[in-house]
């Protein structure tokens, strides 16, 4: 049997499409401040101003109140369905991809978004987190043609065109999530999410240069995203400079104390300081991505006890190896890494 192995998958894994639910909660709820709702708006106000000069005020009035009673009422229902569905904790490198998630919040999203569809059945806003939803279900070919119905409703909803670049990315259609990506970028060029995703299907193609400019483009825009640092620690990682990788991910680390991007920052820190030998740091890395919010994340419990079995307390190595697989009973390396302590410590 080998030595046991720190779960490095878990490093390339960190490579994974962001499902950024969370980073992209704003910007949902922003459209509604976009020029073009403003427009729709004023534009209605402009027709009920015009018909009180004609006597037909109380009328237009009356429907342009509905109107817009309705279109708040389709706002406040999408953006409490894109509550329910959970934010970012769909990112792949957690169990269960998103499709492990609880029924009944799944429900209660689709409930709400029902309601939605019912007011405005051709809305760009709800198709998209329709879409959502459906990725939630595991239900890829539906989610494209969710998104597909919010671009043809409205070809500049830039977020569309970001959700379908994830879906197809993760269907490993880099080409085509690439060009989703551009257009989302073209529509808004201070979109630092598609930068970031834009990277992560062309470092997917070896395209490495390419995907460094990518992610540095996106904190270039956002100086404090975190999962654009993460990236780019990783490819640092991948092109052998460890010293920047490292960089990287303390980077991403100050940036934010508790979240599941950080947790898997310090996750990949201590994967770089244990092959540095500085077990005392990687297990301290380790145990802050232990720490936070990430009950489902299995790889830092399997890392630690890789870190514990190399300076042989392999007592506490048996005792985090039992936790990873608790969590992923399908952890097929903490499984092999247990057998291995336990032959140890006989």
């Amino acid at each position: 049997m080998t030595d046991e192995q720190p779960n490095s998958s878990a490093l390339l894994k960190g490579q994974e499409i962001q499902g950024l639910r969370e980073l992209i909660r704003d910007e949902v709820r922003a459209d509604r401040k976009s020029p073009a709702y403003r427009f729709r708006e004023w534009a209605t106000l402009g027709v009920a101003a015009l018909a009180l000069l004609v006597g037909l005020g109380g009328y237009i009035e009356s429907n342009h109140a509905k109107k817009l009673t309705n279109e708040q009422r389709v706002d406040d229902l999408v953006d409490d369905a894109f509550d329910v569905l959970g934010g970012g904790e769909n990112l792949s490198f957690f169990k269960g991809s998103g499709q492990g998630r609880d029924s009944k919040m799944i429900e209660k999203a689709n409930r709400l978004l029902k309601k939605a569809e019912r007011i405005d059945p051709h809305n760009a806003r709800t198709y998209t987190v329709r879409g959502i939803w459906w990725g939630a279900k595991g239900k890829p070919d539906r989610q494209i043609q969710y998104y597909n119905k919010a671009m043809r409703v409205n070809p500049c909803y830039a977020l569309a065109y970001n959700e379908l670049g994830v879906t197809l990315a993760k269907k490993h259609k880099f080409n085509d999530a690439i060009a989703a990506y551009n257009k989302a970028i073209t529509i808004n060029p201070s979109y630092a999410i598609a930068y970031s995703n834009l990277g992560v299907s062309l470092v997917k193609q070896n395209k490495l240069n390419d995907g460094m400019a990518a992610y540095k483009k996106a904190i270039e825009i956002n100086p404090n995203f975190v999962f654009a640092y993460n990236n780019l620690g990783i490819l640092f990682k991948k092109e052998g400079k460890l010293d920047d990788a490292i960089a990287a991910f303390i980077r991403a680390v100050k940036i934010e104390e508790n979240s599941i991007f950080a947790a898997q920052a310090n996750n990949n820190l201590g994967i770089l300081l244990a092959k540095q030998g500085k077990f005392d740091d990687a297990i301290a890395a380790y145990n802050r991505a232990i720490q936070m919010d990430t009950p489902n994340y299995a790889g830092p419990h399997n890392n630690l006890g890789v870190a514990f079995a190399k300076q042989n307390k392999l007592d506490d190595a048996v005792a985090a190896y039992k936790r990873a697989i608790e969590i992923d009973p399908n952890f097929a390396l903490a499984r092999a890494n247990l057998e291995k302590a336990r032959e140890k410590r006989r």
